[in-house]
């Protein structure tokens, strides 16, 4: 059985955006040697499955996408309208870069999951729901980053199971980690939700260290894909996809 553990020793104090793992100069380091090479598969798979994400709006409000490496700029350009968040100072002109034909009408520089002792606040993404009230929304591979940067992970996996709840009534998707090793995982196919126990059983039967992203919550009632990505050479991501509410219209139920 692989041996399952919520994260590496996580930092306690805020991170400088240029700096962070999630994003900033080491993670465009990366993405500038591996996008366009060993990310190309991932970044098919997931544009293959937002294409079977239909939502009836022509905006789109897109979290965390950094410089958009595993997004297809095909999926973008089905919208009129593109609103994006992150907090690196950086990802706007490395996005603009890689999706120039994106009808990229807004980009907000912010941190938009902080986080304490008592979980996410998540009083800037009502804000933004608020402000963009049809908008479709894209988690873009960013909510299974939360829990990796704070001592407060069973608290970040408690409130991203409640985060459905939040965007009742709005179409929206995400893709995120949910568990991550130096070995690619088998891939559990078409089954009923997993916790990180049983999803790492099935695919990591050969063993070792496995580190869980604290999303298990996040997808318990929605159908889910999964998918494996190389973040990095020889250390693979257990991706999980989930999609809700892209049937058609929506009644604005943004909170107040």
């Amino acid at each position: 059985m692989p041996a399952l553990q919520k994260k590496n020793s996580p930092p306690t104090t805020k991170l400088v955006p240029l700096l962070h793992p999630a994003g900033g100069l080491i993670y465009h380091a990366r993405a500038a040697r591996l996008a366009n090479r060993r990310w190309s598969d991932f970044r098919a798979e997931i544009g293959g499955w937002l294409n079977d994400w239909q939502p009836d709006t022509e905006g789109l409000l897109l979290v965390g996408p950094s410089a958009g490496y595993t997004l297809s700029s095909a999926f973008l350009n089905r919208f009129h309208e593109v609103v994006a968040i992150d907090f690196d100072p950086l990802a706007k002109l490395l996005f603009r870069s890689r999706h120039r034909e994106c009808r990229l009408t807004q980009w907000i520089e912010e941190d938009i999951f902080p986080v304490s002792r008592a979980g996410i606040d998540w009083k800037r993404l009502k804000i933004r729901l608020r402000q963009f009230p049809s908008h479709a929304v894209l988690f873009s591979n960013v909510l299974g980053q939360i829990a990796m940067n704070t001592p407060y992970e069973d608290a970040v996996e408690r409130d991203l199971g409640n985060l459905p709840d939040l965007l009742n009534g709005r179409p929206w998707a995400s893709y995120h980690d949910r568990l991550s090793a130096p070995f690619r995982p088998t891939l559990p196919g078409q089954t009923a939700h997993q916790n990180d126990i049983e999803l790492a059983g099935t695919a990591y039967r050969e063993g070792g260290e496995v580190i869980s992203h604290s999303t298990a919550l996040l997808g318990q009632n929605l159908p889910c894909e999964t998918f494996a990505w190389e973040c990095r050479p020889r250390y693979w991501h257990l991706i999980e996809a989930c999609s809700a509410n892209a049937n058609g219209p929506f009644t604005d139920l943004s909170p107040r």
